[in-house]
């Protein structure tokens, strides 16, 4: 079943005028929302005026007008903000109603329209003017351009009672739900969900709105993008450090194995590190890579070791000042073999000291 939404543009003739709206809907002014041919536009006006101060001249004479009657009919003066208001229907891009032609839609709408306003005119309410649109047009989820078919219907707002239309039906603030239920009785059409938020979108909004969303997809695809990238390069250095810890590992092991001998000499283990240096791949030995990052990365690692000493000196652990002892010497042998030394020649010079 065909689906109807109504709404009350009360607000917007703060901005422009009733004289605006009346030949924006004749189409005497030009629109940009107009996208499809203006062959099954309908308007029935009460006055047939196409100069803007003319049309505007005649709805300010009808405000007041209808002001005078308002007090005659109340005896009190009219607190409406809005003598003249205009109501849009909106009619719902169904299966039910593209079965038809747009001709076949167009006298559709053109009837239940009339019947509406037949209702309205019941109840003491001024028609100026009705008009059907088929030439403005929306996109799609699929892009694809639809027709937006709604009447716009521009009446009084006052009552035969001389009360307000909109404030008889705003009970708790039901009023456009109301209305929507009249409407859809009157055009014996599926009305719109009760309270639904959803609104109209003129061509030029849906397409902004629409772009907005893609550039903030294709923002959040490259802010995905980054961290995928960087989580990735995280990943990297990961395995570059569990290889450089499994080879630390390696290494102490077999360290630890010749330090385990009893009878170890400082020049077997000068004799291992140059070894190390000589024949290790520098991606599996922890010498061999510390002999080709250079002499400024021993030189740092030794000062590293140095200040471990330090600390461990100042607590009573003797197991860990031992060990923290051991690295520095370890790696003092090896800063004397970048620089082309033994510790022999160091003690020789110790020797040379001697008096």
């Amino acid at each position: 079943m065909v689906s109807i939404g109504i709404g009350l543009n009360q607000q917007e003739y703060k901005k422009t005028s009733l004289g605006v709206r009346f030949l924006h809907n004749t189409r005497t002014l030009k629109t940009n929302n107009s996208i499809f041919s203006t062959e099954y536009n309908f308007t029935k006006s009460l006055i047939d005026l196409k100069n803007l101060d003319e049309v505007n001249e005649y709805f300010s004479n009808e405000e007041e007008e209808l002001k005078k009657f308002v007090k005659e009919k109340t005896k009190q003066k009219s607190k409406n903000k809005f003598h003249i208001i205009e109501s849009i229907i909106s009619i719902s891009d169904d299966e039910e109603i593209n079965t038809l032609t747009l001709e076949e839609q167009k006298k559709l709408l053109i009837k239940k329209t009339e019947d509406y306003i037949s209702h309205l005119k019941n109840q003491g309410i001024k028609i100026y003017q009705y008009s059907l649109h088929f030439d403005e047009g929306h996109l799609n989820e699929n892009e694809e351009m639809k027709i937006n078919r709604h009447i716009h219907i521009i009446h009084s707002n006052i009552l035969e009672s001389g009360k307000s239309f909109t404030k008889s039906l705003y009970e708790k603030n039901k009023g456009i739900s109301k209305i929507q239920d009249l409407i859809s009785k009157t055009f014996q059409m599926k009305r719109g969900e009760v309270e639904s938020k959803n609104k109209h979108q003129g061509y030029k909004n849906y397409k902004r709105n629409k772009q907005q969303e893609k550039e903030n997809n294709i923002k959040d695809e490259l802010k995905l993008n980054t961290l995928k990238k960087e989580n990735q390069e995280l990943k990297n250095k990961i395995e570059i450090l569990e290889k450089e810890n499994q080879k630390l590992k390696k290494e102490n092991i077999d360290f630890k194995n010749l330090l385990n001998q009893k009878d170890l000499k400082i020049s077997t283990l000068e004799k291992t590190i140059k070894t190390r240096r000589e024949n290790a791949d520098s991606e599996k030995s922890y010498v061999a890579s510390l002999f080709e990052k250079g002499i400024n990365k021993i030189a740092q690692k030794v000062g590293e070791e140095a200040v471990e000493v330090v600390i461990e000196a100042k607590d009573n652990n003797n197991d860990l000042f031992l060990s923290e002892s051991a690295d520095l010497l370890f790696h003092y042998l090896i800063l004397l073999q970048a620089k082309g030394f033994k510790l022999n020649d160091v003690v020789d010079v110790l020797k040379g000291r001697e008096k």
